[in-house]
């Protein structure tokens, strides 16, 4: 994964990533991470199906799906908000030790991250590579860190899903 400190490391990135890093940006107060409080989810409705939110709650070690956009539900094939990412990936966390290691380290650095790259996250698909950004966001509601990101999803001859 790659640690996204500005708009320049998202060059290569799809323009829904990009125009969500850009929105992200403007919820960030002056040398703080974006604050939940000023994400408007009317502000980029274009974008919602392939939003999601992550709690972590670093005390307990859980990460949690807090909302899962239509479009990456429809993907991944079920509803994963409300679970406990570690139980529902556990086949796959078998197969790929430290799959997590990405949220974790956004989590406590408050660094973002994006990825493009094979999927790995779940069985089942009808697409072979995922690029997401994930972005930490201040929450003072929530014990630990909240990171709202972005999936967009691709076919084997590159298209989106």
């Amino acid at each position: 994964f790659v640690r996204v400190r500005s708009a320049a490391d998202l060059a290569t990135a799809n323009r829904r990533v990009r125009r969500f890093w850009d929105y992200a940006e403007t919820c960030r107060e002056p040398g703080s991470l974006p604050h939940r409080r000023r994400f408007d989810p009317m502000d980029i409705p274009g974008l919602l199906p392939s939003i999601w939110i992550i709690d972590a709650d670093t005390a307990a070690g859980r990460l949690s799906y807090r909302l899962v956009g239509t479009s990456v539900v429809t993907a991944i094939g079920f509803d994963p908000t409300g679970r406990d990412l570690g139980e529902i990936m556990a086949e796959r966390i078998a197969q790929v030790p430290g799959l997590l290691d990405r949220y974790w380290f956004s989590a406590r650095s408050g660094i973002a991250t994006w990825r493009r790259g094979l999927a790995r996250h779940w069985q089942n698909m009808d697409y072979t590579e995922v690029e997401n950004l994930c972005v930490p966001f201040a929450d003072p509601r929530v014990p630990g860190a909240q990171m709202i990101g972005i999936s967009v999803c691709y076919r084997a001859d590159g298209t989106e899903y």
